[in-house]
């Protein structure tokens, strides 16, 4: 499984979602276009529909992340369009941990913003004791976010 590949189940996990193409940055009269982020869609969260604005990462391994994998110009996109109540900016990390135990680790991006700003790497530790939303069938819940990441 690749990146790509995670960001379709991502989409698919959505009520309904829109994956922004990788291509779409391949430009246009010899211009290149910035994805903002990786997708959008509509999410419940408890009993709220939210628009969600997506940035994904994908490792084949359990491992740390560093946030520094998110660009400038998708920090700036997410944080952007998290202004609403009805929004909902969002660093999805997949990660394939063991046979069959495909994760999907949902953050707030209002928790890693400033973890982001500090050029911070998750570890592989933390993401141990973090809440999970498992992927079974293409697809996984947004029961599980985490909105609090304390620095190790």
């Amino acid at each position: 499984m690749d990146e790509a590949q995670f960001n379709t189940i991502v989409k698919n996990s959505c009520i309904c979602g829109f994956k922004i193409s990788d291509r779409s940055g391949a430009g246009f009269a010899g211009k290149t276009i910035k994805s903002p982020f990786d997708g959008f869609g509509i999410i419940k969260i408890e009993d709220d529909l939210k628009n969600l604005y997506w940035e994904s990462k994908f490792n084949n391994k359990l491992e740390a992340i560093n946030l520094k994998r998110i660009e400038p110009h998708q920090y700036e996109y997410l944080t952007s369009f998290n202004v609403t109540s009805s929004s909902f900016s969002a660093f999805i990390l997949g990660m394939h941990v063991a046979r069959g135990d495909l994760r999907a680790y949902i953050f707030d991006w209002k928790c890693i913003k400033p973890l982001y700003e500090k050029q911070y790497s998750i570890k592989a530790k933390q993401l141990l004791d973090f809440p999970y939303n498992s992927v079974s069938k293409g697809i996984f819940t947004f029961d599980n976010i985490i909105t609090s990441v304390e620095e190790i």
